[in-house]
């Protein structure tokens, strides 16, 4: 499932921002969507690349595709996340990524780290092995994010 993303990053030229920079991809709870990390982003997008999707079934990446077994659970998640990580490492080329998840984030994160660090080279999955070198860790986020986008 293609999904919904929303992106932050400095604004200098092409060339300096994929100088050494470091991914951050931001995962919402049940019920929000990536807009809610928009606060936290505006503070690091002049140093990070932020990237924020709405997960399955939230915000702009409704509805879920009804022809398969598609379903809610935390691999389902990791299976539309770890591609999409995936496509912004290579249109991006960033040093390192770390995944941050809150409440359901945390669950649909750690499933993607898990996809992330077991894909082998020979993967269907669009999850090159060499993504594991540079995913450097996950961090939960365990406080009451407020926005007016949930």
């Amino acid at each position: 499932m293609d999904l919904h993303f929303f992106k932050w990053m400095p604004r200098a030229n092409a060339a300096q921002t994929k100088k050494d920079i470091t991914l951050l991809v931001f995962l919402h709870g049940m019920g929000g969507t990536g807009q809610i990390w928009r606060p936290i982003a505006a503070v690091l997008e002049e140093e990070f690349l932020c990237i924020a999707p709405d997960q399955r079934g939230h915000g702009q990446s409704r509805p879920v595709p009804t022809d398969s077994a598609n379903q809610f659970h935390a691999s389902d998640y990791a299976s539309d996340i770890a591609p999409l990580i995936q496509k912004l490492v290579d249109e991006h080329a960033p040093s390192s990524f770390y995944i941050i998840g809150h409440s359901m984030g945390v669950r649909s994160g750690l499933a993607t780290a898990s996809s992330i660090l077991n894909a082998r080279k020979d993967s269907t999955s669009g999850i090159r092995s060499e993504l594991r070198k540079i995913f450097k860790g996950f961090i939960s986020v365990d406080i009451g994010l407020q926005s007016k986008w949930g």
